[in-house]
């Protein structure tokens, strides 16, 4: 008959159950190889300390090859293991040392908040600490600031030889971006790809729609790609020569320009104005307004559309128009279509006005007289670090700590609003140079095409309320 926990000689003994735990063991490849620290020999270790300690072992959690280095999401076991804690099936993490654990000091009190909540706690079996005590913390302090000098350190002189190895144009991973391919540990572009990804970005400019260009890529080479991948593909600045670390470290010329400067931006200005397109069979280079055209009353896109109509003759006519994309969920009260001709014609007969508005409103900025902000960016910063500081260090508790936190938070937030409300005056001599030439008589000779083209040049917005013009903002 299988005996229960209570009737056991823990009870008889006057001890309490015994603790739910869990064994956490994390090892990388180099420390197996130099140390010994084998996933084997941890798990031996760590199980003959709860065995001598009549735990009771809930999971093993272990993350292998990972060094101390990666981040806690990339810690797969480790966040499984949290989450357990979370459901309050653990009362006690073991391991064998403090750098199993961590080897940073903002993740481990992080974690500690989770651990503090639901009441588990930690054991490491081959080291000793008193948490009960200031000079027990400051040892544990003391311990994850000289273990996260060490991965830093060596994290830095590996980021440094790579930063080195990029900048002399050496490629320093195994990615290759589409069009290119690796030769004599440098990129060179590939002859049949170079030219694919040229076809994109020459379609997409002509087209401005990223959706029709996938359609268009799968057609053409018999294919499958993605609306991710095409996106992808043209907001990548190394088709223009530049590479751009993580930490927005920009190199240029690494890799072979495959598409000019000009032809990449005017591309990122159409993606920023690309929007989701309704179904249909009209040809998107007729629309004149996509991605300008914005909804005044709840500030969504407007949605291009076609309507095809026949006349008495028999003939068949096509009406363009644009619509705000949320009322088809009836999230919109502004229903009304805007015909494009009618748009347009508004457009014209309003520019000349707008933009001299415009301009005079933007040349007023720069002759208001007013004292500038103060940046206390970096003076709210340093106080920040010197908190946390303090709390690491055990001069004051944890709700201190939160507190100034908070408030530092605050301040920090509300000077860096204050810095972002200054008014700069814009440079407007490209448009006061336009609204001053004869446009209007080049402009009706322009293909629909070029006449999108002209207009996303120096307007940002059009903002539409019941078929009308109510505002426009310009670049």
């Amino acid at each position: 008959m299988k005996r229960n926990v209570k009737d056991s000689n823990y009870t008889q003994l006057g001890r309490k159950d015994p603790k739910r735990v869990a064994i956490y063991i994390r090892v990388s490849h180099d420390e197996q190889a130099k140390h010994g620290l084998s996933l084997e020999a941890q798990r031996k270790t760590l199980e003959e300390y709860c065995k001598k300690h009549g735990h009771r072992i809930v999971g093993f959690y272990v993350d292998e090859g990972l060094t101390a280095r990666k981040t806690l999401k990339k810690r797969l076991e480790f966040n499984r293991m949290i989450e357990d804690v979370k459901k309050d099936l653990i009362d006690l993490v073991v391991f064998i040392k403090l750098d199993r654990w961590f080897r940073n000091v903002r993740d481990y009190y992080n974690t500690m908040d989770i651990l503090d909540q639901h009441n588990c706690k930690w054991v490491a079996t081959e080291e000793d600490y008193d948490l009960n005590t200031s000079s027990g913390i400051l040892n544990l302090n003391l311990r994850l600031s000289i273990s996260q000098n060490e991965s830093d350190v060596t994290s830095d002189r590996i980021n440094f030889v790579f930063a080195n190895r990029r900048a002399e144009g050496y490629v320093t991973s195994g990615a290759c971006p589409f069009g290119y391919k690796i030769e004599n540990k440098r990129y060179v572009a590939d002859e049949v790809n170079s030219e694919r990804v040229k076809d994109i970005f020459d379609y997409f400019t002509k087209h401005g729609s990223i959706m029709g260009t996938v359609s268009y890529y799968r057609e053409k080479y018999n294919c499958k790609i993605s609306y991710n991948a095409i996106k992808k593909y043209l907001k990548n600045t190394a088709y223009i020569g530049e590479y751009r670390t993580e930490k927005g470290e920009l190199i240029e010329d690494y890799t072979p320009a495959i598409i000019d400067r000009d032809t990449f931006e005017y591309a990122q200005t159409l993606i920023c104005k690309n929007v989701k397109q309704t179904r249909g069979k009209s040809d998107p280079t007729e629309f004149i307004f996509t991605g300008l055209l914005v909804c005044n009353s709840c500030g969504s896109k407007y949605a291009r559309n076609c309507k095809i109509k026949r006349n008495n003759k028999g003939g068949i006519a096509q009406y363009y128009y644009y619509r705000c994309y949320r009322v088809a969920g009836m999230n919109c009260q502004n229903k009304k279509t805007a015909r494009q001709e009618k748009i347009e014609e508004e457009l014209l007969s309003k520019i000349k006005i707008e933009a001299n508005k415009y301009i005079v409103e933007n040349k007023l900025k720069g002759t208001k007289q007013g004292k500038k902000p103060v940046d206390n960016t970096a003076k709210i910063k340093n106080k920040l670090k010197n908190n946390r500081e303090l709390f690491i260090d055990g001069d004051i508790d944890k709700s201190e700590y939160l507190e100034r936190k908070q408030e530092l938070e605050k301040q920090l937030n509300e000077n860096i609003a204050l810095l972002n409300s200054e008014e700069t005056p814009k440079d407007t001599r490209h448009l006061e140079e336009l609204i001053n030439s004869d446009f209007e008589t080049i402009y009706h000779s322009l293909t629909n095409e070029n006449k999108r083209r002209f207009w996303a040049s120096f307007i940002d917005k059009v903002y539409i309320e019941d078929k009308k013009i109510v505002k426009i903002d310009f670049l």
